[in-house]
């Protein structure tokens, strides 16, 4: 597997911000199907400021997108909307802002096809993978998202990389993205054993390959923020963009062999320590 660009702990992969916990009571009173979540793409731009800069806020190219800024180096991207609801988010935090920007995402529907079929952009570094149909679905069929990012003030450019004028990577800082969505797929797609789901990032325009590991160990959880439980989400963390998509998938099992090889492993040192604890008494 690739390598990431994870940082080692799970606690900022979930934020608490006030909108979270208005949008949870509200849930009680709104029920949002799964067959009412969207097929078509939206695009949701926010912004980004220092903290002592103007307020930011952002934009949806349709009603199915929504988002909600906090602290200027936070933005909550809402998909498929319905009744002030979204079927799925993206929260997108910024260690340090250097200066302002802008950030578009668009949600893109996609099947397994298009990851595993000829010329998938699974194939090259995570072969068997499946995505996870957090729009709803079986994955096979649609259901699955492609997160683009751009631009925000350019859709045509990638997004803006850190710079002395946009974004800090230095040292433990760079960026946590964090994915809640209300469909149950822990039942289909379950995260264990060993930590299954993951954040992918393709970091290629010309190929579209995935080829980085995100994830950020032990964010995975089934009681998130938008539909209380099941809910799956996930985090991950990242120090660069340049041209970047992300989707959320499903690692194959351990092969059997591999966890033979392991289990043999653990009754040899279990075995060991057993006779030189006998000879220490004899």
């Amino acid at each position: 597997m690739m390598s990431n660009e994870n940082r080692p702990t799970s606690a900022a992969a979930r934020s608490s911000t006030a909108v979270k916990i208005v949008r949870a009571a509200a849930l009680a009173l709104v029920l949002v199907p799964l067959s009412a979540i969207a097929a078509e793409s939206s695009t949701v731009t926010c912004g980004f400021d220092t903290p002592s800069g103007p307020a930011t806020s952002c934009t949806s190219s349709d009603l199915s997108g929504a988002g909600i800024t906090s602290g200027n180096n936070d933005a909550l991207y809402e998909f498929g909307v319905t009744g002030g609801v979204p079927s799925y988010e993206l929260e997108l935090t910024f260690d340090k802002v250097n200066g302002p920007f802008s950030i578009a995402i668009t949600d893109a529907p996609v099947n397994q096809s298009n990851f595993t079929g000829e010329g998938g952009t699974f194939n090259s570094n995570f072969p068997n993978y499946r995505c996870v149909p957090i729009a709803g679905g079986n994955g096979l069929d649609g259901g699955c998202v492609q997160f683009e990012l751009a631009d925000g003030a350019n859709p045509a450019a990638p997004p803006p990389d850190a710079s002395s004028t946009t974004w800090d990577n230095t040292g433990t800082n760079g960026y946590t993205v964090v994915f809640d969505w209300a469909a149950p797929t822990d039942g289909a797609f379950p995260d264990a054993p060993g930590g299954r789901i993951r954040v992918l990032r393709a970091t290629s325009e010309s190929d579209g390959i995935y080829n980085l590991d995100i994830t950020i160990p032990g964010s995975y959880t089934t009681c998130g923020p938008l539909d209380n439980c099941p809910d799956p989400g996930i985090g991950g963390f990242g120090k660069s963009f340049s041209t970047t998509d992300f989707t959320i998938a499903q690692a194959p099992l351990p092969e059997p062999t591999s966890i033979a090889l392991v289990t043999t492993g653990l009754v040899g040192l279990l075995y060991r320590r057993r006779s030189r604890k006998d000879r220490s008494h004899s």
